[in-house]
């Protein structure tokens, strides 16, 4: 399973913190999302492997709680998994 979160780019090391506690692997790509029509600084998290969905849901929620935010995306995709 392949997860997604996308959330606003701030307070990045405090995302970070809260990431390290659920992953040992991620992802953070800067990008540019858009919130009832309004631009702003984003942030596309990238989680794969055999990752507990309760650790995402609760991640996005600690994410979306500090950073103040209405809702933070959540996505889960069905993927395979290579490590090369």
């Amino acid at each position: 399973m392949h997860y997604t979160i996308g959330t606003e780019d701030k307070n990045r090391e405090g995302i970070r913190a809260i990431l390290d506690l659920f992953f040992d692997a991620y992802t953070m790509i800067p990008s540019l999302g858009c919130w009832k029509g309004k631009p702003e600084p984003a942030l596309t998290i990238s989680i794969a492997g055999n990752v507990d969905p309760l650790h995402v849901q609760s991640a996005a929620e600690q994410i979306r709680d500090m950073n103040a935010q209405d809702a933070v995306m959540v996505l889960a995709t069905e993927a395979e998994l290579l490590l090369v």
